[in-house]
């Protein structure tokens, strides 16, 4: 078997198991603009399956990469995979998302029944927060935990409860004035305007309200005066914190680790969409929003699907205060009242206390060692003899790559590392 991995980068190592498809066959690597010499080699019956990184979705149909595909179709049977790491379509019609990608296998980073021609990871999704969580020093792979620990910043953190939201969609903006309005105690909320708008002046806030329809909500529930206290700042991440464990990283101005809250409140970035879950009702994503507080010891409240917490609560992460929980079919004035009522729940919590607690608790017993043992292990632990990282959503691409190409291969796969395979089919991941 003869693979081409045609990719801008380097990102298609990162999703596929390249030690173990080294031993089964031959791969070649291709950069886009090296798309004649693919086309070339598929004319001489060099190539079996061609691998395209997520680049693949941001070209249109005039461009050299679809008329190399397009004649590709002409000459040859050969398969096609796409690595999709975009969530599907804000095109508000299946047909519109279905019809993409009626020409090309799409391995993709989340979870929709009834799209064709897809395979569904939604760990995918979280493959970055690797970068941002697992250090290398002299060439082997050093977990920051134990570093971390040796900062009075992780034990005595700044805040009781944060709440950091990125991208001002309308019902992160909502949740965000209901926390300015019920006031928690040692609370610390921001909402980033930095990337999305030329936001600079408190007018130019209410205009951006009035758009998200957000200012009708404002007025019915009173919530003008948490208005007026919304910050019109820039919230970049836990990636850029400043704080005093500044470890070397990939990306040179990386700052890698974020404690400095006992709870956080967060959301999901499509997930918190409600047009986009009225039309996807069983969507299943996730990206490092949520695993940061596994991993960074923090006590989780999410805000978001029912489908999605199931899904971490099949895998096993735990959440010890009961999530609230968006439906389908909700309007912003229904979330208003569900969201208020469990704001307004939080208040009977000692964040700091709880966390101590469970903290220096037995780790078997406590929910945050659960959360941060499992995501450690589901993530990349080591490297492999390529020099890249092995991870359990690595496991499940390549899995899933052979049983829809080659499922004469999957015994095989199952073999070469079986714990795996049964860590994986117990959770029902596979």
């Amino acid at each position: 078997m003869k693979i081409a991995f045609v990719s801008g980068d380097e990102y298609y190592k990162s999703v596929f198991d390249i030690e173990y498809l080294n031993t089964i066959c031959s791969i070649n690597y291709y950069k886009l603009h090296q798309l004649k010499t693919l086309y070339k080699d598929i004319k001489g019956n060099d190539i079996d399956l061609i691998i395209f990184s997520e680049i693949f979705r941001i070209y249109d149909s005039t461009s050299e990469l679809f008329i190399v595909i397009n004649e590709i179709k002409k000459i040859s049977n050969v398969r096609m995979l796409s690595i999709d790491v975009n969530y599907p379509s804000r095109d508000l019609l299946r047909e519109i998302e279905i019809n993409k990608r009626k020409d090309m296998v799409i391995l993709a980073d989340s979870y929709v029944s009834g799209l064709d021609n897809s395979i569904d990871i939604p760990m995918l999704g979280a493959l970055n927060f690797d970068n941002l969580h697992f250090n290398f020093l002299n060439g082997r792979p050093t977990l920051k935990e134990f570093l971390m620990y040796q900062y009075p910043e992780f034990t005595d953190r700044t805040y009781d409860v944060i709440c950091k939201l990125g991208k001002p969609k309308p019902l992160r903006i909502l949740i965000t004035l209901l926390l300015l309005k019920n006031k928690l105690n040692n609370l610390y909320t921001n909402i980033s305007f930095s990337k999305e708008s030329s936001m600079t002046t408190p007018e130019d806030l209410e205009s951006y309200l009035r758009e998200c329809r957000l200012d009708s909500i404002i007025e019915e529930f009173g919530l003008y005066r948490a208005s007026k206290e919304l910050l019109i700042g820039s919230y970049l991440g836990s990636t850029y914190s400043k704080n005093k464990t500044n470890f070397p990283n990939k990306r040179p101005n990386d700052y890698n680790v974020d404690f400095n809250s006992y709870a956080e409140i967060y959301t999901e970035s499509i997930t918190c969409e409600l047009d986009i879950i009225k039309v996807y009702s069983d969507l299943v994503a996730f990206t490092e929003k949520t695993f940061n507080n596994f991993f960074d010891f923090k006590i989780p409240l999410p805000i978001d699907t029912k489908i999605n917490i199931d899904y971490l609560k099949k895998i096993g992460f735990q959440f010890p205060i009961e999530p609230c929980y968006i439906e389908s079919d909700d309007t912003l004035d229904e979330l208003y009242v569900k969201i208020n009522k469990w704001i307004k729940n939080l208040k009977q919590y000692d964040f700091k206390k709880m966390w101590n607690d469970w903290f220096y608790d037995a780790p078997f017993e406590s929910p945050l060692h659960i959360n941060h043992k499992l995501i450690v292990e589901f993530m990349q632990t080591r490297r492999d003899d390529t020099g890249f990282m092995k991870s359990k959503p690595q496991y499940i691409a390549t899995y899933k790559l052979l049983e829809r190409f080659y499922p004469n291969m999957l015994s095989d796969y199952k073999n070469w590392d079986n714990q795996t395979y049964l860590f994986l089919k117990r959770k029902e991941l596979l």
